[in-house]
């Protein structure tokens, strides 16, 4: 999961243009978000830290889960100097680019402040 920040307040539209307004901002940072996360994706699996650094932000609230649902395990690294060193290292261990997985085409958003929640599956 990629921690976005961008600012946009979704609010209570007071009027139809303003109505419209948020739906286009809302759709814009909806797609800059897919953008982001599948182009992460790609960087990760190209084993291109630079690439895959870049889509990040490098603050201590950042967090990264990822789930296996075959075995039900899960793995979790908080803050991003943990995120960081831990593919930095996997990149060092296994530095031969692997197969890109199916890209992300459906992600649930809900944008507030400066930030979005983001949920999706990739297999």
């Amino acid at each position: 999961m990629v921690l976005w920040s961008r600012s946009c307040n979704p609010g209570t539209a007071e009027n139809p243009q303003q109505e419209a307004t948020q739906a286009i901002i809302y759709e814009a940072e909806k797609a800059a978000i897919l953008e982001t996360i599948n182009e992460e994706t790609k960087a990760a699996f190209n084993r291109d830290y630079e690439g895959w650094r870049e889509k990040w932000v490098h603050k201590p609230y950042v967090a990264k889960t990822y789930m296996e649902f075959p075995d039900s395990t899960f793995s979790e690294s908080l803050g991003w100097e943990a995120i960081d060193q831990f593919v930095k290292d996997y990149i060092e261990a296994h530095p031969e680019p692997a197969p890109i997985p199916s890209l992300v085409d459906d992600i649930n958003v809900q944008l507030y402040g400066n930030g979005a929640w983001v949920s999706y599956d990739q297999n």
